[in-house]
C-alpha cells in the first residue's frame, strides 16, 4: 500500500499477507532452481526486489534505477558492472505495469508479469517482449457474461473505481453485455474519500434504492478505500448479489473489511493447480521469522499485525494506532504458516509460473548459444523463447502461452459465503473452459450455492418478465432493449405438413383401376392381368415415393431453417420458415401439378363409362380447382411477407384439400345420407347398361 505525503515522495505502509506471499513464492522458486546444478549448470539466478506500491511513479523510478545500475535513476545510462539483466518479473496491477512494459520495449528485455489484466498489454506491435500468467480481462468478462446468462440475469448495475482501470473496465464490460442481451441499468464510480464523496453519497444511496437491479457488478481498482466506499453503502447492498471480477483474487484481504456485504457473492478466477512441492514450501516459509531474518522489515510488519508487539516501543506504538489489533508479547514460537489466510487453497500461483517461465525459457536460450556464456545478451532474444514455454499440472492437463503472451487456463466460479467458523468462505461451484465448445464451456453446480435471498433461490434479476406461450415482447418506452412489453401473439401457425400428394396418388389411382375393369370386360383382353387391388395400391406407392425422394433430396442438399425477419414490421420481430431451396419448394408444387395434369387425361378416358361409374366431371371440377388454387398461390406467396406468407400457405392447403373433398365425396354422401333408396347394387348396375 502506498501513501503519498508530500508530492515528492512515495512511502509504502501496510504489508499484505497475500503480497508477501508472491514475495516468498518468488524466493523459493529460486531457491529451488539454484539448489539443483542440473538444472542451470554453472549459473546461478541472482535477483533484485523493488516495491511499486502500487503506482506508476515508483514504478518507473524503480526499473530505470535496475536499468542505471545507480541509486537515482539516469535514463539511458547503464552501470551496472558485471550484471547480466535477463528479464524483468512484475508487476501485479495493470496501471503500474503498463508504464514499465514501454520502458522495457524500448530497451528489447523481456517482462513476465503475474497479475496485470488490461487489454491493452495483449497488443503484439506496441509489447512484443511482454508475457504474463494471466489472461487478459477479454477472457474473463466473456466468462462472466455466460456467468450472467446462465442465470437469466440481463438487468445489472455496475459499480467501478473512478480512475483510468475503472474506465476501462466499465466500457469493456459494456461493450460484452450489451453484445449479448445484457443491459446496465446504472454505473456508479467510487471516488477518493472526500467532501464530494460524503456528497455523492447519498446520491448513489437513492440509486441503488430506486434500481430493480439485483446483480451489480464489481470492477476497476479494488483496495481499502473501494471497501470504505462499499461500506458506507452496507444497507443498500445487503440485498443485492455481487460479481466480483477477477482483480479481486489478489485482494481477498479487502473482503474482510465488509465481509457481509460480499455474503453470496460469486467471482471467477483463473484454476491453477500449484505445481511446486507444498511439503517443502511450507517448511520454508514456517523457517522466515523475524528473528532469523532481522533485516527483513516486511515480515516484521506482518508479525506485528497477526501476533506480537515488537521490541521497538515506538514502532510498537505508531502500529498501535494505526490498526485495530490486540497485540502481545513475542513468544518466539510464532510462525507464518499458523495464519488461516495464509494457508488457503485459493492463492495463485502465478508468481511461480512467472519464475518458471524466465528459468525455462534462459534454458532453452543457453541450450543453443555456441559463443562462451559470459558474453551472452538477453536483450531482444529471450522473448523467442519464453513463447514455446509450456507447462503440465498434476492433472496432466497443459497449459501454454497463447499468440499475444497470455497462460491459458480455465476459470474457476467461486462462492463467497459467510460461516459460522470463518467470515468468508470460498466454495468452488463451477468452471468455464475457454477451448471448450461454446454450449459445453460453462458447468455450474447450482445446488451448492449459497444466495443472499431467504429462501436461497436463485436471485432474478430482469427489468421485465418473460413473455408467456401466446405473448411476444414489443418494445417499452425505455432506452433499454431489456425493458419491453408482453402482448398477445397474432393467431397461431399450424403445420403444413398434410396429405395432399397421397390425397391426388389416391384420385389417381381410382380412376385408373375403374379404367382398367372396364377394359378387362372385353374378351382377350390383356387387361384383366392389372386387375386387383395391387393395381391401386402400386400407384399411391410409386406416386408417393417420388415425392419422398423429392423431399428427401431437398431437405438433403438445403433443408428448410428458422430465420428472424426484422425487416417486414419494424419494431416486431418475426419468427418464420425459410425453404432453403427456391428448386426443392417449387418441386414439389411442380409434381403436384404433372399429377394433378394426368388426372385430368384420366377424365377424359373414364368419360365414355357407363353413369354410375363415371366420375369424369367430378374428376374435371376437383381438378380444376385443385390447380386453381395453387397456380394462383404462387404469386400471392411470392408477394407476401411475414405472417401473411404463412396465411397464404393454410389457405392454400386447405382449399385445394376442401375442392377434393367436396367435387370428389360431396355427391356420394348426399346420396348415403338423403337417396338411400338409390345406394343398391341393382340402381347402380342397371343404369344405362
Amino acid at each position: 500500500m502506498a501513501m503519498d505525503l508530500d508530492r515528492s515522495s512515495l512511502y509504502c505502509i501496510r504489508t499484505y499477507l497475500r503480497n508477501y506471499r508472491y514475495f516468498l513464492d518468488l524466493l523459493f522458486v529460486i531457491e529451488e532452481i539454484n539448489n539443483n546444478p542440473a538444472l542451470l549448470s554453472n549459473l546461478t539466478l541472482g535477483y533484485h526486489i523493488y516495491d511499486s506500491c502500487g503506482f506508476e511513479q515508483k514504478a518507473v523510478r524503480s526499473v530505470l534505477q535496475i536499468l542505471s545500475g545507480t541509486r537515482e535513476p539516469v535514463p539511458n545510462y547503464s552501470c551496472v558492472g558485471k550484471r547480466n539483466i535477463a528479464g524483468f518479473i512484475g508487476d501485479l496491477k495493470s496501471r503500474t505495469t503498463i508504464p514499465v512494459a514501454q520502458i522495457l520495449n524500448l530497451y528489447g528485455y523481456s517482462q513476465i508479469s503475474y497479475g496485470a489484466t488490461d487489454p491493452s498489454l495483449s497488443d503484439r506491435v506496441a509489447f512484443p517482449y511482454f508475457f504474463r500468467t494471466v489472461q487478459s480481462d477479454h477472457h474473463h468478462y466473456f466468462a462472466l457474461t455466460k456467468l450472467l446468462k446462465y442465470f437469466g440475469w440481463n438487468w445489472v448495475g455496475i459499480i467501478t473505481s473512478d480512475d483510468d482501470s475503472g474506465e476501462k473496465e466499465r466500457e469493456l464490460l459494456t461493450r460484452y453485455f450489451s453484445a449479448h442481451g445484457i443491459c446496465v441499468e446504472f454505473t456508479i464510480k467510487i471516488m477518493d474519500i472526500n467532501e464530494k464523496f460524503v456528497n455523492q453519497t447519498a446520491l448513489y444511496e437513492q440509486i441503488i434504492d430506486e434500481s430493480s437491479a439485483n446483480i451489480i457488478i464489481l470492477c476497476g481498482t479494488a483496495n481499502i478505500a473501494f471497501s470504505t466506499y462499499l461500506l458506507s453503502l452496507a444497507d443498500r447492498l445487503s440485498q443485492k448479489t455481487l460479481i466480483l471480477t477477477s482483480k479481486w483474487e489478489s485482494f481477498t484481504h479487502v473482503l474482510e473489511y465488509c465481509y457481509k456485504i460480499f455474503h453470496g457473492s460469486l467471482m471467477s478466477s483463473q484454476h491453477f493447480i500449484y505445481p511446486v512441492s507444498m511439503y517443502r514450501f511450507w517448511q520454508f516459509a514456517a523457517s522466515r521469522h523475524p528473528s532469523n531474518y532481522p533485516e527483513d522489515t516486511l515480515l516484521k510488519d506482518i508479525f506485528m499485525f497477526y501476533f506480537c508487539m515488537p521490541s521497538n516501543y515506538k514502532l510498537h506504538s505508531f502500529h498501535s494506532n494505526l490498526y485495530p489489533v490486540q497485540l502481545h508479547n513475542c513468544s518466539g514460537e510464532e510462525r507464518l504458516t499458523d495464519i488461516e489466510d495464509f494457508n488457503t487453497t485459493y492463492h495463485s500461483p502465478s508468481v511461480y509460473l512467472t519464475v518458471f517461465t524466465m528459468f525455462r525459457g534462459l534454458q532453452s536460450l543457453l541450450s543453443k548459444q555456441t559463443t562462451e556464456r559470459k558474453g551472452i545478451s538477453y536483450r531482444h532474444q529471450l522473448h523467442r523463447y519464453l513463447k514455446n514455454v509450456t507447462f503440465t499440472d498434476t492433472e496432466n492437463k497443459t497449459s501454454y502461452f497463447d499468440k499475444n503472451g497470455e497462460l491459458v487456463t480455465q476459470y474457476e466460479i467461486q462462492n463467497v459465503f459467510l460461516d459460522d467458523n470463518k467470515p468468508l468462505v470460498w466454495n468452488p461451484v463451477g468452471m468455464y473452459t475457454p477451448w471448450a465448445q461454446p454450449d459445453q464451456n460453462l458447468h455450474i453446480t447450482a445446488e451448492l450455492i449459497r444466495w443472499k435471498t431467504s429462501d436461497n433461490k436463485i436471485p432474478r434479476s430482469q427489468c421485465s418478465e418473460n413473455c408467456s406461450p401466446g405473448y411476444r415482447k414489443a418494445p417499452a418506452p425505455s432506452v433499454h432493449s431489456c425493458c419491453y412489453s408482453c402482448v398477445q401473439c397474432s393467431e397461431g401457425e399450424i403445420s403444413n405438413v398434410t396429405g395432399r400428394i397421397a390425397a391426388v396418388s389416391s384420385l389417381l389411382a381410382k380412376t385408373i383401376m375403374v379404367c382398367v375393369a372396364f377394359k378387362a370386360t372385353k374378351p382377350g383382353s390383356s387387361w384383366r392381368k392389372w386387375l386387383g387391388v395391387k393395381l391401386s395400391n402400386s400407384v399411391v406407392l410409386f406416386c408417393s415415393s417420388i415425392q419422398i425422394i423429392i423431399c428427401m433430396t431437398w431437405l438433403a442438399i438445403s433443408p428448410p431453417f428458422q430465420e428472424l425477419d426484422i425487416h417486414t414490421s419494424p419494431g416486431t420481430i418475426i419468427i418464420q420458415c425459410n425453404e432453403g431451396s427456391a428448386i426443392g419448394f417449387y418441386s414439389v408444387i411442380g409434381y403436384m401439378g404433372l399429377l394433378a395434369a394426368v388426372s385430368f387425361v384420366l377424365a377424359f378416358l373414364a368419360r365414355s363409362l357407363p353413369d354410375s361409374f363415371n366420375e369424369a366431371k367430378y374428376i374435371t371440377f376437383s381438378m380444376l380447382l385443385f390447380c386453381s388454387v395453387w397456380i394462383t398461390m404462387i404469386p400471392a406467396y411470392l408477394s407476401t411477407k411475414g405472417k401473411n406468407t404463412v396465411c397464404v400457405e393454410i389457405f392454400a392447403i386447405l382449399a385445394s384439400s376442401a375442392g377434393l373433398l367436396a367435387c370428389i365425396f360431396l355427391p356420394k354422401c348426399f346420396i348415403i345420407l338423403f337417396r338411400p333408396e338409390i345406394n343398391v347394387k341393382s340402381h347402380v348396375f342397371g343404369k344405362n347398361m
